[in-house]
């Protein structure tokens, strides 16, 4: 399981596959993304570099 203490406004996309947020902890937050990929051991976490949502969905 994965600490995601500083995640908000998670948003679940892809089935359940993955899943966007933002973290509370930075001052202009963009959203990120934690994709599961089946083969991989744990998640993948990027950031999208985006600030909207519907741009980094």
């Amino acid at each position: 399981m994965i600490d995601m203490t500083h995640a908000k406004d998670q948003v679940s996309v892809a089935d359940g596959q993955i899943t966007l947020y933002r973290r509370d902890d930075v001052k202009d937050p963009t959203w990120q993304c934690r994709i599961r990929v089946k083969g991989h051991r744990g998640y993948i976490r990027r950031t999208t570099g985006q600030k909207d949502l519907a741009k980094a969905e």
